[in-house]
């Protein structure tokens, strides 16, 4: 089972949680189960999240899922990015977006994620 992970990219810390090719509902709510755990024991505003969704199964079900993980996580996350979002999700996460209260950009690439996070890095 995948769990999310720090990495050091660019002198940061990173949260990368990978959902890139999960193709069952259950493998996706297994992640966001084990991620929460992570990065809701990290100081308040002091995570860089880089999540992939490439070419992850994905239906209303699971964007629930996601929407309600990414709302808990707010209070920790200092700056977050996705990369790998396909034409559905694409609208998906435009709703997202509205309702979520979350700024969460998406890039094409994971190095260019990681240029916007490290922005945020002092």
């Amino acid at each position: 089972m995948r769990e999310a992970q720090f990495i050091t990219k660019m002198e940061m810390q990173i949260c990368y949680v990978n959902f890139s090719e999960m193709k069952t509902k259950e493998e996706i709510f297994d992640l966001i189960e084990s991620s929460k755990k992570v990065i809701r024991s990290q100081s308040p505003k002091s995570v860089f999240a880089l999540t992939n969704m490439t070419n992850m199964y994905f239906n209303t079900e699971v964007y629930n899922a996601v929407t309600q993980y990414a709302k808990g996580n707010e209070p920790y996350v200092r700056a977050s990015a996705v990369v790998g979002l396909n034409g559905l999700m694409q609208i998906f996460y435009n709703s997202f977006l509205k309702f979520s209260n979350r700024d969460v950009k998406a890039f094409r690439t994971e190095d260019e994620a990681v240029l916007y996070l490290k922005g945020f890095h002092q």
